[in-house]
């Protein structure tokens, strides 16, 4: 909890610097670690004291529906004893572009504006290859052209 209210801060900035995209095509989604403690009445106040805006959703549930939607989402650790410190959790935020199965992981104490940027370049980068006019090079791409070389016949020949 004593994360919790650091992130939530940053997250509002963020939120604030996008410009009214989250809630039409970005979605912020916060996961309560302790579902025992937190009921949705509690997390609406968190909320609203908070003052995050639409398309910003607080999730609790069953303890083993929290863990089952951690572990699909990567934030659990198969030794037990390390996931079960809620710490090794907390102050993460994970960034997603699901149809493209694009992936990336901010620290949720960064400052809002780099946060931001992280989402900006997650979202935006690999629809158009550019964000706010910066190109964003495709790795993959780069690497296997750089690694064709011409041959004199004209075939293609790739190094491994």
């Amino acid at each position: 909890k004593d994360i919790c209210p650091v992130i939530t801060h940053h997250l509002v900035e963020v939120q604030q610097m996008l410009d009214g995209r989250v809630g039409r095509d970005i979605f912020f989604y916060s996961i309560s670690l302790s579902p025992e403690e937190d009921s949705p009445r509690d997390l609406k106040a968190f909320a609203k004291k908070h003052g995050t805006g639409p398309g910003w959703t607080f999730l609790t549930g069953k303890p083993e529906d929290i863990l089952n939607l951690r572990k699909s989402l990567g934030f659990f650790y198969k030794n037990p004893k390390e996931d079960a410190d809620r710490n090794n959790h907390s102050g993460m935020i994970m960034i997603g572009t699901e149809p493209l199965m694009r992936w990336a992981h901010c620290p949720g104490g960064s400052k809002p504006e780099w946060i931001a940027t992280v989402i900006r370049t997650e979202m935006d980068a690999p629809l158009t290859g550019s964000v706010a006019g910066v190109t964003q090079p495709d790795i993959a791409f780069k690497a296997k052209e750089s690694a064709k070389v011409m041959n004199p016949s004209g075939s293609v020949h790739v190094h491994k």
